[in-house]
């Protein structure tokens, strides 16, 4: 379960920076004994050139007060942060010094913003990705299941916060896997496998498109789910790498999760190969 959140606001235009804090409040729902911590963090970006490292601590905006002061009022233990620096590398410090679980950022109606985009290539956390209007309901969601195992924590978690989970298997009919009926017993046999007897119905779903099949079968669910990357042999044949372009275009919350702590950034492998 979520409990050391970090909420990313850019203090621009306020719908995006609407929708995350209300994903904030219905999160904050969930924390139960020993309550947990709310990050809200801005970034002033300093440089994007690669050498231009360093994250240093700047006084907070009064925009940013209020809004942590505002979710303090209704008892969520929560504190504004307000940094210079590069944005990945911000995100990544506070994810790490503080044990972040769950990042949540905004994304504007007309699409990805340069922010949130890079935050769901770059955090070593889940990201929540919050579109612009859209408020987080814990009704059903949908797991775009391909047996990695960041896929499947994913499942757990919604089992824990969502009154009804749907697993969604995309296996793609034009694919190398000559014999469709051969693949799909095969994924309904691993699902058996892996989730156990008490396990959600997996749907399947046959399409050379995993990203619309995946927003089609969301079209009436509170939340969509994938793993942030299909490591798996299986998982080639299914779902691919999808996470960016549902980000872009879904409608409604989308929790793109990894383990935190198991990714190395991509500054620091820059970095390792550098040196």
């Amino acid at each position: 379960m979520f409990k050391n959140l970090l909420a990313l606001v850019a203090l621009g235009p306020a719908g995006p920076d609407l929708a995350v804090i209300e994903a904030v409040r219905t999160l904050a729902t969930t924390f139960g004994p020993g309550g947990g911590r709310v990050h809200v963090l801005n970034v002033t970006e300093r440089s994007r050139g690669f050498f231009a490292q360093g994250v240093v601590a700047a006084p907070a905006p009064e925009l940013l007060l209020a809004t942590a002061r505002a979710l303090q009022a209704e008892g969520i233990d929560a504190r504004a942060v307000h940094v210079s620096g590069r944005l990945a590398e911000a995100v990544e410090r506070i994810v790490q010094d503080e044990q972040i679980d769950l990042v949540i950022v905004g994304r504007p109606a007309r699409g990805w913003g340069d922010h949130g985009l890079r935050v769901v290539r770059l955090s070593d956390a889940p990201v929540l990705v919050m579109p612009e209007g859209a408020r987080l309901r814990r009704g059903r969601a949908v797991i775009g299941m391909d047996f990695s195992s960041n896929a499947l924590r994913a499942y757990a978690v919604a089992r824990e916060l969502f009154d009804e989970v749907t697993p969604v298997a995309v296996v793609d009919p034009e694919g190398e896997q000559a014999d469709i009926d051969v693949l799909q017993r095969q994924v309904r046999e691993t699902w058996t496998k892996l989730a156990g007897a008490d396990a959600a119905e997996l749907r399947i779903d046959a399409s050379p498109k995993p990203a619309e099949a995946l927003l089609a079968a969301t079209k009436d669910a509170d939340l969509l789910a994938v793993g942030s990357r299909g490591l798996t042999p299986l998982a080639a044949v299914l779902l691919g790498s999808t996470a960016e372009k549902l980000g872009a275009r879904c409608g409604h919350p989308l929790l793109v999760y990894r383990d935190p702590g198991t990714r190395k950034s991509l500054l620091q492998s820059l970095m390792g190969a550098a040196g």
